[in-house]
């Protein structure tokens, strides 16, 4: 049976995860939002109209994966990456775009005191090991990509599955951490340009405050 591959890296794929604006997280603690609050968490979660024209969002779901686990790659073993064992809370929003049929994500976790920064470590080392392996008939691969931190830290990340030689889906991947919240987008590659990706950190970012 055909399983989606990771990370919405397919035919219909997801926005992308991306980051830049500054100091969000020591504002939130002072005003008593603290990292663990349902409503909080769901109020980070970027409202389809921000990710552009034609953007429909579907219903919150909670409880959600670590969106960084690779369950396919051969190098890949969930209890090496123990941040996700310190995620109490996480929402998620998926959007449609009904002009294209694109799809997207936006994921919001808290996590235990410590562990958020762990979180981030953790991804860019299952990124690090999980760099190119073959699954779904094809090969994925993911780059680590440089961008400017927002809030405490951020992570951009570009993804591909090819198959011989030609490129069937492609995805910004992207997280940022503020305080012990980390927010992640997941955006097809087709439906950002490089220089959108910026706007759409800050949207991210402004978002959680």
């Amino acid at each position: 049976m055909y399983r989606q591959p990771p990370l919405l890296l397919c035919a219909a794929i997801a926005w992308s995860f991306i980051l830049l604006l500054a100091g969000c997280s020591a504002g939130r603690e002072e005003a008593g939002l603290g990292p663990q609050t349902p409503d909080v968490l769901v109020g980070g979660l970027l409202q389809p109209e921000t990710l552009g024209s034609g953007w429909v969002g579907s219903a919150l779901s909670g409880d959600t994966p670590w969106p960084w686990a690779q369950d396919d790659c051969p190098a890949y073993r969930a209890t090496d990456y123990r941040a996700q064992q310190h995620r109490p809370n996480s929402f998620q929003r998926s959007y449609t775009n009904d002009a294209d049929g694109l799809e997207a994500s936006h994921l919001v976790e808290s996590y235990e005191p410590g562990w958020a920064s762990v979180a981030i470590e953790d991804a860019k080392r299952v990124m690090a090991n999980c760099e190119t392996y073959d699954a779904f008939g094809g090969r994925i691969s993911f780059k680590i990509l440089p961008v400017a931190d927002v809030c405490d830290e951020s992570l951009l990340v570009y993804g591909e599955i090819r198959r011989g030689n030609a490129l069937t889906s492609s995805a910004y991947l992207a997280s940022i951490r503020c305080g012990e919240q980390v927010s992640t987008l997941n955006v097809p590659a087709q439906a950002v340009t490089d220089a959108g990706v910026g706007g759409l950190l800050d949207r991210m970012a402004a978002q959680m405050r």
